[in-house]
């Protein structure tokens, strides 16, 4: 074989050739024996292809070789090749194996590199280059996920006429608009469009004969989806005023600037000859007509892509690119790879059983076949009593695995939750097993990075004083209880002789002689050494008081390790490239960004890298692209993985936009509700179509899941979750992968599994220690010193310091409050001693209902369920009740408001409250229903609560008492307890002077 150097070739010259490169040359100088389906793909003519590549099928590889060979054949040069793909990660792999593909044909191949971005990057790039058409000014500045929600945030503030999302908290309004902004861009539905199809909805709903309720519900949405649009235009214009952009105005400006300028086409089709779209089964609505504008009409274009692997529907994917592929871009060629060289056989044939309706919904989608000389591989499957059983046994079987040679770090547990992910590597510490949760975590999550910020704290607050706290008793000053407590009687004493709010800091610095010990007096003397230093660096600029700060504390000596060092350079990079909304660069500005971040939902995260030798463990979506030997899945129960928490959706929802609005699937279409009918009978119909549609997002989630693994698959679900009330048992896919072991006597496949549902257990509080002091890195003999200095100390009580403590709060406590709460004022109605004050630690079931009362606020305004990172102890129970609240009327309900506060006088006294949720009423005789959630088993719930919150609602709205109706919620069975007649309130407010 000879390959053309193209050294003599003009830039014009695409074609020539000395000789013709035969699919067995280009195996052989790739040294990969490619397969038919392979080469099918890799040789296709210059036209529209569609490669459906299953997982595991070598894609990366092909494309490199499919570039590889046009190149040698002299179809395109190097620099001709745009490769399109969705994270930088993804890009720099592509971008490598094209560069090793082309390397092999010679040095002359690699002087004009190809292009490799994200598609988000391209669309970025295209904006800056050809923005000026539209007048945009170039160098417009990237917004982050953070920046974005304090500009949504400051929009939503704005004075305006009422909102009806008036009742709902800022920032969940900030997240509706937000969501309903990026659904519009991904999509490609103007807000113009958006309040036409809303305004016609609400004409239809007057003529139809339908339920008051369910009409009253789909009402409410579509007025606050108007509201949300106005919103949404109002954000546009602030970000172009201000000259911001973020990723949904990328694409939107992009398909624009494409639409409008010819010139734009034809500079991209002229440069690019021949385009890879990487998983396009996870393109957006937006991004596909972006490219269809650009690479049209025969263009050539190569996407490649598996609806099986298509996960990211709740982020804006649209499957239906993949499957219409022919449609949008007068396809010429479609071809498959379908032969899996990563698993054994066992692992594909349980895949292909759970993927069978998947292969039902996508005719394009084909069973995955095993490389010839491809080893069985193992498949096990196991179900165990309870959740904590199974934890235990998970950890076991780890610990197992490497007693017979296993590497850690070829092990990986890939989990539904977050929140699961938690667990298991606790379960695995507990064994002495290194595990490592993989994701993205806060910054300030890292305690290095914690430190960081309090010093920030230091010179940007007037009185820092739990900052101050913070670094003292961390690993840096170390001060042990002993001088903690006698600092905390120091400022006590002063807040009981100034009457005022303490400065800790002042505190410090007039500490007299032998308040503390020599070592924590040394130590206090630096913490107000690091502050002067702080202040002085604070008027130069924000990176100077970070690099201080960083001298101070010893980094990167004294830090614990390469993912602690990690998150300190990436904080270092936040804070030079942070410029604020207005172009401040100071101390405040950067905390009141942090600050806003969290509160808003969008904390600035950092994603934590592998260790060698660790069990890697992560959720599913995040080991999309990953392979490992050994591969377990765990919590395969019924409602836990398929999980049975529903989706919201555009029609009681104003956060959604409809999707058939641009021809996308939409289960109103085929049911008629709300367009047609609406009643109970077609809801339930339309409930049904879209569960159908998220069950397939599940079944894809989990053939991801069990295609990662190489050689060992571990299964397993349990009966009980830690909390639950309801049995759980094996879901649809481990029962299915049990089936597939005993049908092929799979030897030694099935582990411990419990046939039938056993008793409940009893449920057992997992109590765990703080270590204290904290761990150094002095030198063994000082911390041993420490140690005995801080036992042979003078013992005070935790108690004693925490009311010292507590005598820094500016307000004191009477002992005639006028001010109570609800709970405090039911106690004293039924005769109950108010709760001793002070820090007590909740109760497990307190704990859950608390956790449960914020999800499902977060569930009836959609904020982002997928990473809540709740308790990982607390996520069964939690799933369970959602479970049951989704078999409720309210799930489909559009809230007027949830956890409503509350201040009303009763008595002469002011009673604050938190009302778990209002909707308007489907009762005739009632406007609003006011409900409270209860997640235990007791009915004995005392119905003066309900008539505290009737009336509160009452006052704060002008409704009438007897127009409001109240009710329990009992999430451990879905019944509504009504209560028809609520004892009045003056009963109530007369009581008040016991």
């Amino acid at each position: 074989m000879t390959v053309e150097t193209p050294q003599s070739r003009t830039r014009g010259e695409h074609t020539s050739r000395s000789s013709v490169l035969t699919t067995h040359d280009l195996c052989a100088v790739l040294d990969v024996p490619f397969s038919e389906e392979q080469l099918a793909a890799i040789t296709a003519p210059m036209d529209p292809q569609l490669v459906v590549a299953g997982a595991g099928s070598g894609k990366t590889t092909v494309m490199a070789a499919r570039v590889t060979w046009l190149v040698a054949t002299g179809a395109v040069r190097p620099d001709q090749v745009l490769g399109l793909t969705f994270t930088i990660k993804a890009a720099g792999e592509l971008r490598a194996r094209i560069a090793a593909a082309l390397s092999t044909l010679g040095s002359a191949f690699i002087e004009e590199s190809p292009t490799v971005s994200t598609y988000h990057s391209f669309a970025s790039g295209l904006v800056a280059d050809y923005g000026f058409l539209d007048g945009l000014e170039s160098g417009a500045l990237p917004l982050s996920d953070a920046q974005r929600a304090q500009l949504a945030l400051q929009v939503v503030h704005r004075p305006q006429e009422p909102l009806q999302e008036r009742y709902a908290q800022p920032a969940t309004i900030v997240g509706n608009l937000l969501h309903l902004e990026d659904e519009l861009t991904d999509l490609g539905i103007s807000t113009d469009e958006l309040r036409d199809a809303d305004g016609r909805l609400l004409q239809t709903l007057q003529d139809l004969d339908c339920a008051p309720g369910l009409r009253d519900r789909v009402e409410a949405a579509a007025r606050r989806r108007i509201e949300l649009a106005d919103l949404v235009d109002q954000f546009r214009e602030e970000k172009q005023s201000r000259g911001l952009l973020d990723f949904a105005d990328q694409t939107r400006l992009a398909a624009a600037l494409v639409e409008s300028h010819g010139i734009v086409r034809s500079d991209l089709r002229g440069r690019f000859r021949i385009v890879l779209l990487d998983e396009y089964q996870d393109t957006s609505k937006a991004q596909r007509e972006l490219l269809r504008g650009l690479f049209g009409a025969r263009h050539a274009i190569t996407a490649v892509g598996d609806p099986a692997q298509a996960i990211y529907r709740w982020r804006g994917a649209t499957v239906s690119n993949i499957d219409n592929f022919e449609d949008h871009f007068s396809l010429v060629s479609r071809n498959r790879l379908t032969t899996n060289r990563r698993s054994g056989t066992r692992i594909l044939a349980v895949a292909n059983r759970i993927a069978a309706d998947l292969r039902r919904a996508h005719p394009g989608f084909h069973e995955l076949v095993a490389r010839t000389d491809a080893d069985p591989g193992t498949v096990e499957c196991a179900l165990l009593t309870s959740y904590g059983e199974e934890l235990a046994w998970l950890a076991t079987k780890v610990g197992d695995l490497f007693g017979t040679g296993t590497d850690f770090g070829d092990v990986a547990i890939l989990c539904r939750t977050n929140e699961q992910a938690t667990d298991v590597a606790a379960a695995l510490h507990e064994q002495q097993i290194p595990a490592q949760v993989l994701g993205k975590v806060p910054l300030t999550s890292h305690d290095a990075v914690a430190s960081l910020h309090a010093c920030l704290r230091l010179v940007a607050e007037p009185t820092p004083n739990d900052a101050v706290v913070q670094l003292l008793a961390g690993p840096y000053f170390r001060l042990g209880p002993s001088d903690l407590s006698a600092l905390g009687s120091a400022a006590a004493r002063t807040a009981a002789m100034t009457e005022s709010h303490v400065d800790l800091l002042s505190t410090l610095d007039e500490l007299p002689d032998g308040s503390l010990s020599e070592a924590a007096r040394e130590r206090v003397d630096e913490l107000l050494d690091l502050v002067d230093r702080l202040t002085q660096a604070a008027a130069r600029s924000l990176e100077a008081v970070i690099h201080s700060a960083v001298q101070a504390l010893g980094f990167p000596l004294t830090l614990s390790g390469e993912a602690e060092a990690s998150a300190v350079r990436e904080f270092q990079n936040l804070a030079a490239r942070y410029r604020g909304l207005t172009g401040a660069r100071t101390v405040a500005d950067f905390l009141a960004h942090l600050q806003a971040a969290e509160q808003l939902d969008a904390p600035v995260a950092v994603e934590t890298q592998p260790r060698p030798g660790t069990v890697s463990v992560m959720t599913v979506h995040g080991s999309k692209g990953l392979e490992f030997p050994t591969v377990f899945v765990p919590f395969l129960s019924e409602g836990v993985f398929p999980s049975g928490t529903g989706q919201s959706r555009w029609v009681t929802h104003p956060a959604y936009a409809p999707p058939h609005l641009v021809g996308e699937p939409d289960p109103s279409l085929q049911t008629g509700f709300p367009h047609e009918v609406i009643d109970t009978a077609s809801q339930r119909e339309y409930t049904a179509v879209a569960r159908a549609a998220e069950r397939l997002d599940e079944d894809r989630l989990a053939y991801v899941a069990l295609t990662r693994a190489k050689s060992h698959l571990v299964t397993s679900g349990h009966w009980w979750g830690p909390t639950q009330r309801r049995v759980r048992g094996p879901s649809p896919y481990l029962l299915a992968i049990h089936e597939q072991c005993l049908a092929h006597s799979w030897e030694e496949a099935v582990g411990p599994w419990v046939d039938t549902a056993p008793q409940r257990p009893v449920d057992q509080v997992d109590a765990t220690g703080i270590e204290w002091p904290q761990p150094c890195v002095e030198p063994l003999a000082a911390r041993v010193a420490a140690l005995v200095d801080a036992a042979t100390a003078p013992p005070t009580p935790s108690e004693e310091l925490a009311a010292e403590l507590r005598l820094l709060e500016p307000d004191p406590v009477t002992e005639t409050p006028t001010r109570v709460s609800t709970t405090e004022l039911l106690e004293r109605l039924a005769g109950a001693e108010p709760a001793a004050p002070g820090p007590q630690r909740p109760r497990r079931a307190e704990q859950l209902g608390t956790r449960f009362h914020r999800l499902v606020e977060d569930r009836l305004h959609q904020h982002r369920l997928f990473d809540v990172t709740d308790d990982g102890r607390f996520i069964a129970g939690r799933d369970e009740l959602l479970q049951v609240f989704e078999t409720t009327e309210f799930a489909d309900r559009t809230p007027v408001a949830t956890e409503y506060p509350f201040t009303i006088s009763l008595g002469g006294r002011a009673v604050v409250g938190r009302i778990d949720a209002v909707f308007a009423s489907d009762d005739p005789d009632h406007d609003y229903d006011v409900v409270d959630w209860k997640t235990g088993r007791s009915r004995a719930h005392d119905p003066r609560q309900l008539s505290i919150y009737r009336r509160a609602w009452s006052l704060i709205n002008g409704v009438a008492e007897d127009r409001i109706r109240v009710g329990f919620v009992h999430l451990d069975t879905g019944e509504t307890r009504w209560i028809a007649e609520p004892p009045p309130a003056e009963p109530v407010s007369g009581s008040l002077e016991r």
